[in-house]
């Protein structure tokens, strides 16, 4: 049931292995990027990134804070778990 479009070939390939090294990429103009739209809000704000529609793709992904067990306790660890956690509330 797809579109029946021809695969896309690309002329070059860039591939980046943060998000926001893909979101600085596209803002330098060297093409679209995918995004989390919570995480893009500000930059759609200040008009460095547009959308390219307004429909937003609901997934079922998933993440996980990771850090070395010697680190446990440290409070700016533990700051930014909180700040993460309370930023990633579904309303």
């Amino acid at each position: 049931m797809g579109l029946k479009l021809d695969p896309i070939k690309p002329s070059r390939l860039v591939r980046l292995d943060t998000m926001s090294a893909v979101v600085l990429a596209a803002e330098q103009g060297v093409g679209v990027a995918l995004v989390p739209s919570r995480l893009s809000a500000d930059r759609f704000a200040a008009g460095g990134l547009v959308k390219l529609f307004t429909a937003e793709l609901t997934t079922n992904e998933s993440y996980v804070l990771l850090h070395r067990p010697e680190d446990r306790a440290r409070e700016d660890l533990q700051e930014l778990t909180r700040w993460i956690l309370s930023e990633s509330r579904v309303a």
